[in-house]
């Protein structure tokens, strides 16, 4: 079976406070902060995946734990598609 998404994010997140890059094997992958503007009042942290194009790229959540599971949960889906395309 695979990795959970806390194991996943525990492996992801080197960084101890939001807002810096989120870190896999050396390479900038995303970030997770509280934007400025924008963000509705409900869900004021904000995920973002820059290392890869995907779909959804972003997103907002209520906390920072429900931010960083979303992330992992986006990033490991699009990690599982790209295994799949060199099958």
């Amino acid at each position: 079976m695979g990795e959970s998404d806390a194991g996943l994010c525990r492996r992801l997140f080197l960084v101890k406070t939001a807002g810096g890059p989120l870190i896999q094997d050396g390479r900038d992958i995303g970030r997770i902060f509280k934007p400025s503007a924008g963000a509705p009042d409900d869900r004021p942290w904000m995920w973002t995946i820059t290392g890869a194009i995907i779909k959804p790229s972003h997103g907002f959540a209520a906390s920072l734990a429900e931010a960083k599971a979303k992330f992992a949960e986006t990033w490991r889906r699009w990690l599982a598609s790209r295994r799949g395309d060199r099958d």
